[in-house]
């Protein structure tokens, strides 16, 4: 009996003892972000370790404000704990007072069976800043363009708030309303990652291309920004009316401008009529003349544009001579300058070795291009000789074509002894006269008995081709037939006279 009472007594104070236990609560580091922006909310969340719990305990967190500068939605949470553990915990804050704040914050624990924590002060400081304010300016470079014509659309954006406010960040500007038939040229969305209070600034613009439509026009801009600011600017762009004017002759221009023929030749020419915006027009009345009759005559002599804008007109040469031929509708007058020659001259791309077959009217055919002559008895050669028959010149040219050279014929056939040049012991640059082919044998008789060798150019193949004076050479003079206007080196043993074929006075 006295057993059995002992072993109760021992029961009920064990049941004393564990229902008086009471749990060990630890609170946690607090975190949240130190700096914060006026009206944002934000989180601050820490961790509750419980210790000893004996039975489903009810543990009540509370946050508290040290800075009266913010507002908790709510400050007080509670936790269960069936046994030992940790479980995190947050409350949502909104910043209201701008400032920075020290040990801003405290966290006191308590439990249902009495445990408690050390109230936990957070030792981080907290800055609330006043909120970024943008502001936007725009400008064009036009406000009113063209049908199809570009505008340039431009904006400054400020952030005006005071230098101790947050930045702007994340904004994005773009070009939200685009009217119908205006196109972007360039990208319609610029980022810019962040703009700093106190007046930071940054730039941009697009450009939109304008319809064909004439009318007034609004294209509007929104600017976003990760605080949420907002903003909307537009301009106003007017599409003219383009007045169609009465088309008015401005301009005759004739093609070719120039051009060489042999006598009995014709060449055709076009007489092209604009008007002021360098449109062609058709119906306009073109009067065509010659302004030497003898040398060429022109028909028609008047002549409409057709719908190309062009008036045509055929040239007839008569004789050896220029002539210039004019296009005229009232005060417009165009021309072309036509050489008509007894001879045609035609140089290759690159270096050619010529001769004129008689004398010349005009003794520098060749300006504007390179002219050499080798003067054997100075053994030097000569620049921009004065051209004159029985003579040859290297004459190069720059140009990607075939250059045609007329040649006018000064010295007709007539009475008096022919014409002759000296050639010198050696090699001497001469050319044939006359104007049909003939042999060498005939061509170089004036110095045939102290003639040793003729050398031609190929101008095409870059190479000489050479002929000698002797019976038993592969090559002989005689085979040779010399071309006008092609010119050759002769190898005289002697000083001798030469004549070509007599022709020259």
């Amino acid at each position: 009996m006295i057993k059995r009472i002992i072993l109760s007594i021992i029961g009920l104070m064990l049941l004393i003892s564990i229902a008086s236990a009471t749990s060990s609560l630890t609170i946690g580091s607090l975190s949240y972000s130190s700096s914060v922006l006026k009206d944002e909310s934000f989180t601050i969340s820490t961790s509750i370790e419980a210790a000893s719990v004996s039975s489903t305990t009810i543990v009540t967190v509370t946050l508290s404000d040290n800075t009266n500068a913010v507002a908790i939605t709510s400050a007080v949470t509670t936790l269960t704990f069936t046994s030992a553990g940790t479980q995190n915990v947050q409350w949502s804050v909104t910043a209201n007072n701008p400032g920075t704040y020290t040990n801003p914050f405290t966290i006191t624990a308590t439990a249902s069976d009495s445990g408690t924590a050390s109230p936990k002060t957070a030792t981080t400081s907290i800055s609330i800043k006043d909120r970024p304010v943008l502001f936007a300016n725009v400008s064009q470079n036009d406000t009113s363009i063209s049908p199809d014509g570009y505008v340039q659309l431009n904006y400054v954006l400020t952030n005006v708030a005071s230098a101790e406010a947050g930045s702007a960040t994340n904004i994005n500007a773009s070009l939200t309303t685009i009217p119908d038939g205006w196109t972007p040229i360039i990208t319609t969305t610029h980022s810019i990652s962040s703009l700093s209070a106190g007046g930071s600034q940054t730039s941009g613009y697009f450009i939109v291309k304008a319809p064909s439509t004439p009318g007034s026009y609004d294209l509007n801009m929104t600017i976003i920004s990760a605080q949420g600011e907002s903003i909307t600017k537009g301009w106003t762009v007017t599409v003219e009316s383009i007045e169609t004017a009465t088309p008015v002759l401005t301009t005759i221009t004739v093609s070719p401008a120039t051009a060489t023929l042999t006598i009995g030749g014709t060449q055709v020419f076009n007489a092209t009529a604009k008007d002021q915006n360098g449109t062609v027009m058709e119906g306009i009345n073109i009067t065509w003349a010659s302004k030497n009759t003898s040398i060429g005559t022109v028909t028609p002599q008047n002549a409409l544009t057709g719908s190309n804008g062009n008036a045509t007109v055929t040239l007839t040469a008569l004789t050896a001579g220029t002539v210039i031929i004019n296009a005229t509708n009232a005060s417009k007058v165009a021309n072309a300058t036509v050489i008509i020659a007894d001879y045609i001259l035609n140089l290759s791309t690159g270096w050619n070795l010529v001769s004129v077959p008689f004398g010349l009217t005009n003794t520098s055919p060749f300006t504007g291009f390179t002219v050499l002559y080798y003067n054997v008895s100075a053994g030097i050669p000569e620049s921009d000789p004065t051209i004159e028959p029985l003579k040859s010149y290297w004459v190069n040219n720059s140009e990607s074509e075939v250059v045609r050279i007329g040649l006018i014929n000064n010295s007709r056939d007539g009475a008096g002894p022919s014409k002759a040049i000296s050639l010198a012991n050696g090699w001497n640059m001469v050319g044939p006269t006359g104007m049909v082919s003939k042999n060498a044998s005939l061509m170089f008789g004036s110095v045939y008995t102290n003639l040793w060798r003729v050398a031609g150019y190929n101008s095409t193949g870059d190479a000489y081709e050479i002929f000698t004076n002797s019976d038993t050479a592969v090559n002989n003079v005689s085979v040779l037939v010399t071309e006008p206007t092609v010119g050759y080196w002769v190898l005289v043993t002697g000083d001798s006279m030469y004549d070509g074929d007599g022709s020259i006075r």
